[in-house]
C-alpha cells in the first residue's frame, strides 16, 4: 500500500473503473488484514489450551508428590513456557494491530485527497456547465431576435454573427426551454 494510487479523468471526475480497482485493492488488503489477525487469535487460542493441559499436567505431578524435583521442574518449565507464549502472542496481536492502524491511517489520508480532488472536479465542472449555459442562453437571445426579424423583414437585416463575451457571470434564469425555428419560404 505503499504506493499513491493515480486515476484517469473522465467526464465526471475519475474513472469509475479506476477508482472501483483501487477501492477492491483495499478491501481485498483489509481482508488479508483481518485474516491475519483471526490467525495470531488461532495461535493465542492454541497457546492458552497448550497452557491448560499443561496446568493439568502440573497439577497431577504436584498431587502425586512422589519426586519434589521433578515436580519444581515441571512448574518451572510450564510457567517458563506459558510466559512466553503470552509474550509471543502479545507482540504478534501488537504488530498486526500496528499494522493495521497505520494501513487504516494511510488509507483515510489518500481517501481524504481522493474526496478533494473530487469536490474540486466537481466544482470545474459546475463553473463549465454555468459557462455553457450562458453561452446557450446567449444564442437563443440571438435565435429569438433572428426569428423576430424574420418574421417583420422576412430575412434578417444582417446575417453577421453576434457577439458572445465568455467572461459574462452566469446568468440567474430559469432552465432552457426548447426553442422551434421556422423556416419562411421566398
Amino acid at each position: 500500500m505503499a504506493d499513491v494510487p493515480s486515476f484517469r479523468s473522465s467526464l465526471n471526475g475519475f474513472n469509475r473503473t479506476d477508482v472501483l480497482n483501487y477501492i477492491k485493492t483495499v478491501l481485498d488488503e483489509k481482508a488479508s488484514l483481518l485474516s491475519q489477525l483471526s490467525q495470531a487469535q488461532s495461535e493465542l487460542g492454541e497457546y492458552a489450551a497448550r497452557i491448560a493441559s499443561l496446568e493439568i499436567k502440573l497439577n497431577e505431578a504436584a498431587a502425586d508428590r512422589e519426586n519434589e524435583e521433578t515436580i519444581g521442574r515441571t512448574m518451572t518449565d510450564a510457567r517458563r513456557f506459558s510466559d512466553a507464549m503470552i509474550d509471543d502472542a502479545r507482540q504478534k496481536a501488537d504488530e498486526i494491530l500496528n499494522n493495521a492502524a497505520d494501513t487504516a491511517a494511510g488509507l483515510s489520508d489518500k481517501l481524504g485527497g481522493i474526496t478533494e480532488e473530487a469536490e474540486n472536479a466537481s466544482d470545474d465542472i459546475v463553473c463549465a456547465l454555468d459557462e455553457i449555459r450562458n453561452k446557450l442562453y446567449a444564442l437563443q437571445e440571438c435565435l429569438q431576435d433572428f426569428s423576430r426579424e424574420v418574421k417583420e423583414n422576412g430575412e434578417p437585416a444582417d446575417p453577421a454573427e453576434p457577439e458572445i463575451d465568455a467572461e459574462e457571470p452566469p446568468l440567474e434564469t430559469p432552465a432552457p426551454q426548447r426553442i422551434t425555428v421556422r423556416r419562411v419560404k421566398r
